[in-house]
């Protein structure tokens, strides 16, 4: 049986998010509402990952993770480092005033 990262549905579900704790659960959902939710965002990363179209460069990258870990070169010779925290200044732009609390619970996924 396999346990995927998320699935997607009548909705996506992200099945890493709920077996954290609560703040970092929280920091996740603002993640995914903050580039999600803002089509600024959304053109941002649609014109940097125009070239990464086919399941086989996603899945290298991922094999190539789960080997070598976050210091790996992956897309345009960023590592996931620096890509998960170019990730995170993204959602925290495309968050508002009214997310402030989850917004600063944001610098917690670097730990996860």
């Amino acid at each position: 049986m396999g346990f995927f990262h998320f699935r997607i549905k009548t909705y996506i579900e992200i099945r890493v998010a709920d077996s954290v704790p609560i703040e970092k659960a929280l920091g996740c959902v603002a993640l995914i509402k903050g580039i999600v939710y803002s089509n600024d965002n959304l053109d941002i990363l649609e014109k940097e990952l125009a070239d990464i179209n086919t399941i086989d460069s996603i899945n290298q990258a991922i094999e190539e993770i789960e080997k070598k870990g976050f210091d790996v070169a992956i897309y345009h010779g960023k590592t996931v480092g620096t890509w998960a925290d170019y990730l995170i200044t993204l959602a925290e732009k495309g968050l508002d005033n009214n997310d402030k609390e989850y917004r600063d619970m944001l610098p917690l996924l670097k730990s996860i």
